[in-house]
């Protein structure tokens, strides 16, 4: 089989939340490759990324060691940042989108995974500190009413998902 075909459908499948199919086209690319190949960074990465929405933690490891293989990856550092998100790892993901952007700052999906990032809502109380009690309290009650108000789209996407930047 062409694996340019391959990498591509796994691609696909991952554009399309179907993870599992992803990993599987990802991994048999791997199976077939070298660590010394031009593309195993890559492969390796998106492995890893699939790995980590399917909710096995230890793809991280795979994106982190593929991005420091290859610092000058745009993809690699999105991937990186995207797995970060999705396990919560915000420091860690906007150092990978800010590694990214200062590669290519014209990046459009790097752009748009920043200003999700970078963006805090303003606190309940704005004439209390942030740190407050009060608005700590309100603001945790608050976020998590309004997740799950729109969490799911009218489409059956998830918007506030990290996925949602898979391009």
């Amino acid at each position: 089989m062409d694996k340019d075909k391959e990498f591509k459908l796994g691609q696909e499948e991952l554009r399309l939340h179907n993870y599992s199919q992803a990993l599987d086209h990802f991994s048999f690319l791997l199976a077939l490759g070298k660590p010394t190949d031009a593309n195993y960074n890559q492969l390796s990465s998106y492995a890893g990324l699939c790995q980590v929405l399917l909710g096995e933690n230890q793809g991280i490891t795979l994106c982190r060691q593929s991005a420091s293989s290859c610092k000058n990856s745009i993809e690699l550092k999105c991937n990186l940042a995207l797995a970060e998100l999705q396990l919560n790892q915000r420091s860690n993901a906007i150092s990978a989108v800010e590694s990214g952007l200062k590669l290519d700052p014209k990046n459009k999906r790097l752009k748009k995974l920043h200003s999700r990032l970078d963006t805090r809502r303003r606190p309940f109380l704005p004439f209390v500190s942030r740190d407050n009690l009060i608005n700590i309290f309100i603001g945790k009650i608050s976020y998590k009413t309004n997740k799950r108000k729109t969490e799911y789209t009218r489409i059956g996407k998830y918007s506030n998902s990290p996925m949602s930047f898979i391009v």
